[in-house]
């Protein structure tokens, strides 16, 4: 004891440390303990006492521990048994001590309870229950009620030991962790249920007392058993190495408990009404509720949230899934009403703590009492709305009462945030912070579990109209508040010159998108009453924006918004954010079509559509009042390119699903009489008078906000949503606004942005001559658009052409035809093309630099508008011909676009020095090779193989070569268009090689000519070649250029390994150590891609031995690359997001070289067993059921036989990994 003493007293913080990984300190320590527990011993005997006495367990369980195997196991027994009573038996130690005793006694039972009788841990159970039950009958000793709150303790540690939620590092293998759990779990040992039993056992017992000390623990074991992940599964390799993890998240998992304990958790309603009485009991008065009390209100909430989790064929027969109760409202009939029963009994407990939380008693708590409860609560009753689904909390005569209350909790939660930021934070939504920002979370949650509810009533919630009238406020309020909220912020911003930066902007955003997504779904059951909602806030938005857009605040010299114009503009976004979202469903993927809750409605109320259409025409009306306005004040803010952004996201939502939409989508007792499928049809002239407005909304924005990036990216989408549909496609013809756009697009097709003023002059003389009225304005503001979206608009314009085959003249058709203005386009632009060519061929004998300016900007404009054409969609009905002549007239794309393609990759040495020219044609050959490769004839193909040959050659030999001076910027984090912006040049060569690759798997073309007497692989590993050496460390450091350029490599050897004995030492080596790196990566794309690309290249050496070459320089090839995937992949936790991939690597190596492979085994087995001979044992077990040579001889068989082989050989090695993770991972 002096030495453990001594050593807490010394100032070396390393002290104990050392003394713990002292083997010899274990008696020392031992003794220790026995003499500190002694009833000799008092805190008045010993100097720092508690001190001491708490360091000699830690110190002594932490030897034990570790020094496990070397201990006799009576004596681990005597440990254990001392442990627990210090911590259980009345005594003079401190609490603190006594916990200590209770969590290292935890400890040693789970280290031996696989080998205990079941008498022995019974007689644990018993001991525990003796010790409560004495507390019980002399519940005026405090030595008892502090006996019993330890035995509790003890308990709860206990069960978090086995659990893993509070699992102290023993140094075990996974295999004995997952044993001893299921252990303790299962019903013979009866571990769980037996605490299960103790816990609510204590709780009845104390009942009636919301002041006994051991309703706290009592509670908090209660919570840690029902904590239990049920089912085995959590021992698991995948879910230990996520250890930054929490292990459970009770707010987002469901608890599924065996059969067993339905007696003790549902069919007892007593349970449930004593842990509804603490609550009440504890919260019926403020004192009650600070200090130890609000924690112990805590523990009783979460308890509360655990039992509305409850879910599972254990303890509800007859049920497969909890969305069955929503699915269909009389699944409670086939389940005995169980689910109904247990779902009311939980109302009627929470019905009167719900209620509580309005009443002026509540004022009287602590804000910081209020706002938990309020969390937890809100928290509680979505779970319980989604858990338990409206069928059977329907059962339930509460229900109804419930639904009203969450629902007016939401809403003045709501309102109550929106009148603290209007009237006390004064739009200063960072006030939120630490104030009121926990209501949006209340209302995220409560909106929740209605939303679950709403969902459920499918096509019932007509003969629902209790519901409907109770939930039917939440959509009108959440606007009008929301409304409020942004006008104060907006004011605030606009009057202070602040805003929010980019990031806490898109978060906010975020955030708006998610809650009207769910306000949306309540909305739509009462559509009628939300459109007229809408209908009346739009439509008072629209007037004020009128007014202020013919007011004298809107006016050229305008400069600034005001503060209530700037509300104002905010207001109209929201609103039409706010009509999209309850109209429309996301269809980005996806064909679009009308959300069938609407056409439902609809069907059943047919003055619905009147509601749309209405909206539609306000809608309109502001963008006509928008684009009349920035016709004359382009640069006035009040017109804000913002709305205009967030229209054409409406437009691009609604028009492909309400515009001539497609019945066959949709049921017939759907369309039969239904006027939505009327409301813009091609017959009433509705649908071409909605398009007409859209495009010219488009070309007012292209025109006049020629630099607004948004808005001109979402006019692009807009756009490309109308002629992506056929039937849309074809109404084109007839709108003159298209028609303009499209006339506009042919004569400023030549304009530069360093076009002179001449120029502009000429061209606007063309326009008079040929009688089109577009005003000089709209041509300047044309020429200043971007080349990017003027190639954008080119692309458009063809996609909207196609379908019917133009010469270009003028005969036959109309002069403003989709067709016509396609084919004067490309014409054009050919001329344009070969203008540039002949003025670079005399620009090399005399150059100036003016000259090279203005050729650089014209080759800069060709390469944006022929990348556009090659984005586009081709003529549908042309039949495919073979020509060279580059001043074809045709409008079929790869006819326009396969003469220029040698012409456009020389541009790549002369303008090698300009990186906007240069990634434009790597991505103009990309696009055009994705879109339209699978349909070029083999003249075409080889045209494309050899111009894309020549294009890498001369960018990899020039501007990405080492002599660029190019450096290579460190990966910082950003992701998507950042990454793309600084090297999209790499990342479109890699993707232009991936895409040449596709025509050997895809060719659409009926060309029957014969094979191309160009190879598609030898242009691919002539561009590998080429790209290999730009793949620096720098570059692989950014996730998307990686993930692609080993999708790329690992593609061309998996389909192409017989080639790599042929295309040089250099790549090579470099193509397997790329693999070789990307194995063990991160990314699983890169990890399963380069494993599945050394499979074939094993399988290629087994059938073929083609790598014999490459063998003869470098010998260690394949057990190199074995060594590598065994250490860093197999035996790791990497392998668990790639085992399928993994063995088949695995497979073709280890059948390479048996013999290197046994004696590698013999390596790695005395490598990572540590000496432990159990390990070593199962190891060596694991990789002999890897070598049987049936197997590993047939892998490269031909046919069944073979993939049978194969298919045996990744069984066995799932297996493998399996077995050997569960003793090599230490916990």
């Amino acid at each position: 004891m002096e030495i453990v003493a001594s050593t807490i007293a010394s100032t070396d913080p390393n002290a104990m440390l050392k003394l713990v990984n002292d083997p010899s300190a274990f008696n020392i320590l031992m003794q220790s303990v026995s003499s500190l527990s002694s009833p000799t011993c008092t805190p008045q005997s010993v100097p720092s006492y508690d001190l001491l006495l708490f360091h000699s367990i830690t110190a002594l369980t932490q030897v034990a521990i570790k020094h496990y195997q070397k201990i006799p196991p009576a004596t681990i027994i005597s440990i254990r048994d001392q442990l627990y009573s210090l911590a259980t038996m009345p005594g003079p130690q401190s609490q603190v001590c006594r916990r200590c005793a209770a969590g290292g006694a935890a400890v040693f039972w789970k280290m031996g309870w696989n080998n205990f009788d079941p008498t022995v841990t019974q007689q644990l159970f018993q001991s525990v229950h003796m010790v409560l039950s004495s507390s019980d009958a002399s519940s005026s000793s405090s030595s008892s009620s502090s006996s019993s709150v330890q035995a509790l303790t003890f308990l709860t540690s206990l069960v978090g030991e086995f659990g893993g939620t509070k699992g102290t590092s023993v140094g075990l293998s996974l295999e004995f962790h997952k044993t001893a759990r299921k252990s303790f779990e299962s019903s013979s040992s009866n571990g769980l249920r037996s605490c299960l039993l103790i816990a609510v056992e204590s709780l009845k017992s104390n009942a009636n007392s919301t002041t006994d000390v051991k309703i706290q623990p009592t509670i908090n074991l209660l919570t840690e058993i029902l904590s239990w992940e049920f089912g085995g599964n959590f021992w698991t390799l995948e879910r230990t190495l996520r250890s930054n993890e929490a292990a459970h998240s009770l707010s987002k998992t469901l608890i599924k408990p065996p059969q067993s304990w339905s007696p003790i958790l549902i069919h007892d309603p007593t349970l449930l009404q004593i842990i509804f009485k603490i609550y009440s009991n504890l919260v019926e008065n403020p004192a009650n509720c600070s200090g130890a009390g609000a924690s112990l209100a805590g523990s009783v909430r979460q308890l509360i949230l655990q039992v509305c989790s409850l879910a599972g064929p254990g303890l509800f027969p007859n049920t497969n899934s909890i969305n069955n109760n929503n699915n269909n409202n009389n699944n409670n009939n086939n389940n005995d009403n169980t689910r109904g029963s247990f779902a009311h009994n939980i109302l009627d407990g929470l019905m009167p703590v719900l209620s509580a939380l309005g009443t002026p008693l509540r004022s009287s708590f602590s804000a910081d009492f209020v706002e938990a409860e309020c969390t937890d609560l809100s928290t509680i009753c979505e779970r319980l709305s989604t858990n338990f689904g409206l069928a059977n909390l329907a059962l339930s005569p509460h229900f109804l009462s419930f639904l009203s209350i969450t629902t007016g909790l939401a809403v003045n939660l709501f309102c109550s945030v929106a009148h603290s930021i209007s009237s006390v934070y004064d739009g200063d939504l960072e006030m939120l912070v630490g104030n009121d920002e926990w209501k949006f979370e209340c209302f995220d949650c409560l909106v929740g579990g209605i939303v679950g509810i709403v969902d459920a009533l499918n096509d019932d919630h007509a003969n629902h109209p209790q519901i409907l009238q109770i939930v039917e406020p939440i959509y009108g309020e959440y606007l009008k508040a929301r409304c409020e909220i942004s006008r104060a912020e907006e004011n605030r911003n606009a009057r202070d010159g602040t805003d929010l930066d980019e990031v806490r902007e898109d978060i906010a955003e975020d955030e708006l998108n998610e809650q009207l997504v769910s306000i949306s779904t309540i909305g739509r059951v009462n559509l009628y009453n939300s459109l007229s909602t809408l209908n009346v806030m739009f439509g008072s938005v629209t007037g004020q924006m009128h007014a202020l857009f013919q007011s004298s605040n809107c006016s050229v010299n305008c400069t600034s918004v005001t503060p209530d114009a700037a509300a104002l503009l905010e207001d109209a976004r929201i609103l039409i954010m706010a009509i999209g979202f309850l109209l429309t469903d996301e269809n980005k993927g996806e064909t679009p079509s009308i959300p069938e809750i609407i056409l439902k409605i609809n069907h059943e109320r047919p003055d619905t559509v009147q509601g749309v259409n209405n909206l539609v025409s306000l809608m309109i009306q502001l963008g006509q009042f928008q684009a009349s306005k920035i016709a004359t004040t382009p640069n006035d803010p009040h017109v804000s390119p913002y709305l205009a952004h967030t229209l054409m996201w409406f437009f691009q939502r609604f028009i492909p699903s309400y515009v001539m939409p497609d019945v066959g989508l949709y049921s017939n007792v759907l369309v039969a009489g239904n006027t939505l499928f009327v409301l813009f049809c091609a017959e009433n002239g509705s649908a071409l008078q909605l398009i007409d407005f859209v495009a010219t909304l488009c070309c007012h924005y292209f025109c006049y906000w020629p630099l607004e990036r948004q808005v001109g990216k979402g006019a692009i989408e807009l756009l490309k949503a109308l002629t992506n549909n056929p039937s849309m496609r074809k109404l084109l013809q007839f709108s003159d606004s298209w028609s303009q756009l499209g006339m506009l697009t042919f004569f400023s097709l030549n304009l530069r942005t360093t076009s002179t003023q001449q120029e502009l002059e000429a061209t606007r003389n063309e326009m008079a001559s040929a009688g089109v009225s577009i005003t000089f304005e709209m041509l300047l503001g044309m020429k200043r658009l971007p080349y990017e979206f003027r190639g954008d608009v080119l692309s458009v314009l063809c996609t909207g052409g196609a379908g019917s085959a133009c010469d270009g003249s003028e005969s036959g058709s109309a002069e403003n035809s989709s067709a016509v203005i396609k084919a004067r386009c490309l014409h054009k632009l050919q001329s344009m093309f070969v203008e540039l060519t002949q003025q670079l061929t005399l620009n090399n004998s005399s150059s100036t630099r003016g000259n090279k300016t203005m050729l650089e900007d014209l080759a800069m404009l060709c390469v944006n508008l022929y990348h556009g054409v090659a984005k586009s969609q081709n003529d549908e009905d042309f039949e495919y011909t073979n020509t060279n002549n580059i001043t074809s007239n045709s409008t079929n794309i790869p006819t326009f676009v396969t003469p220029a393609l040698p012409s456009l990759a020389n541009l790549m040495s002369v303008f090698i020095d300009n990186l906007g020219i240069v990634e434009g044609l790597i991505k103009l050959f990309r696009d055009y090779a994705e879109h339209h490769i699978a349909f070029l004839n083999s003249l075409e193909s080889v045209e494309l193989y050899k111009a894309s040959t020549s294009l890498l050659r001369l960018y990899c030999g020039g501007y990405a070569g080492s002599g660029s001076g190019r450096k290579i910027a460190g990966y910082k984090g950003e992701e998507g268009d950042e990454e793309d912006q600084q090297y999209g040049d790499v990342l479109g060569a890699i993707q232009l090689l991936k895409f040449l690759g596709t025509k050997d798997f895809l060719d659409m073309n009926n060309d029957n000519s014969g094979k191309a007497s160009v190879d598609v692989t030898d242009v691919i590993f002539y561009g590998l070649g080429q790209i290999m050496p730009l793949m620096t460390a720098g570059l692989l450091q950014y996730p998307t250029l990686t993930s692609e350029f080993f999708i790329l490599t690992s593609f061309t050897v998996e389909n192409y390994p017989e080639k790599l004995g042929g295309v040089g030492f250099e790549l090579t080596n470099g193509l397997v150590e790329s693999m070789a790196w990307g194995m063990s990566a991160s990314d699983v794309v890169v990890g399963r891609s380069s494993l599945r690309g050394l499979e074939e290249i094993a399988k290629e050496q087994l059938k073929n031995g083609s790598m014999g070459v490459y063998l003869s320089k470098r010998g260690d090839l394949f057990s190199s690359i074995l060594v590598k995937l065994l250490k860093e992949v197999v035996l790791t936790g990497v392998v668990f997001d790639r085992i399928d991939a993994a063995g088949g690597a695995l497979g073709g190596l280890i059948a390479l070289d048996l013999v290197f492979f046994g004696r590698l085994v013999e390596s790695v087995v005395v490598e990572y067993s540590g000496g432990d001979a159990e390990v070593a044992g199962q190891l060596r077990r694991g990789f002999e059921g890897l070598c049987g040579v049936d197997v590993l001889g047939k892998l490269v068989e031909r046919g069944a036989v073979g993939r049978a082989a194969r298919l045996r050989f990744k069984a066995l090695f799932a297996e493998f990994v399996k077995m050997t993770s569960s003793y090599l991972i230490r916990k």
